[in-house]
């Protein structure tokens, strides 16, 4: 995850995007890999991407809570903002 937000922090958000699309598809259970991978994309501006991502998470019975959750409330507090 370190090395994701890294990449984001360096302007490279594709490369980071990229980092935690693997992190999800290694083992797609795991909430804040899917929470961290919607807040890359919410950073990059893309709330329609990052939502999606939470709902698909969701639809497969990922449980956010905690810091993810916190995440996943940033995201669609954001995206109601818009």
């Amino acid at each position: 995850y370190m090395l994701a937000f890294t990449k984001l922090q360096l302007g490279k958000t594709q490369a980071g995007i990229d980092l935690m699309t693997k992190a999800v598809e290694d083992d797609p259970k795991i909430a804040e890999s899917w929470a961290r991978l919607a807040f890359i994309y919410n950073q990059a501006g893309d709330t329609v991407k990052a939502r999606a991502l939470i709902e698909e998470a969701t639809g497969l019975g990922v449980v956010f809570s905690g810091q993810s959750q916190g995440i996943v409330d940033l995201i669609f507090d954001t995206s109601t903002n818009k």
